[in-house]
């Protein structure tokens, strides 16, 4: 277990900030999303693995980059395709957003996406793994996901955890 600063300006160790999000920019420019980041404008640390961490955002950002695509080839409707991932502080907790403007998950699937092997994803697209390792992982670490989805207007993941400052 480590302490480590979470998506913050000020730290070039910072968990789950230039690894994740360099792996996931070039992917989002081939596909012409707009990848967006407001980092939280001071630190703040939190109790947990951080490379488990990044494991989290990398799920949450690579479902966001799915639920994109899947719009776009759905809706045949040229729009523009958005993430936006937010850091900040709330009540003693650190909080992290990833927020997309996709396909949305409908209102009788969302209490099921964090399940194990439930997915919504043409076979070859996924296992339906990612959000049930990711919901774990968070829970390890103290923390809480939820969710707020709409279709075709996006889906919002809210990841709540414990601060140590």
């Amino acid at each position: 277990i480590l302490q480590s600063t979470i998506l913050s300006p000020h730290s070039t160790k910072m968990c789950g900030g230039p690894n994740v999000l360099l792996m996931v920019s070039a992917r989002c420019k081939d596909k012409l999303i707009k990848l967006s980041f407001t980092p939280n404008p001071v630190d703040a640390t939190v109790t947990g693995n951080m490379y488990k961490f990044e494991e989290v955002l990398q799920n949450l950002i690579n479902n966001a980059i799915d639920a994109l695509e899947e719009k776009r080839q759905k809706s045949k409707i040229d729009f523009s395709m958005k993430i936006s991932i937010k850091s900040f502080q709330e009540n003693g907790l650190v909080v992290v957003t990833v927020d997309d403007n996709g396909i949305g998950i409908s209102p009788e699937n969302i209490e099921h996406v964090i399940h194990p092997f439930f997915t919504t994803k043409e076979m070859s697209k996924g296992t339906g793994l990612g959000l049930s390792i990711t919901s774990r992982i968070i829970k390890e670490m103290r923390g809480t996901l939820s969710i707020a989805s709409t279709l075709m207007v996006g889906s919002c993941f809210t990841v709540k955890l414990p601060g140590n400052n």
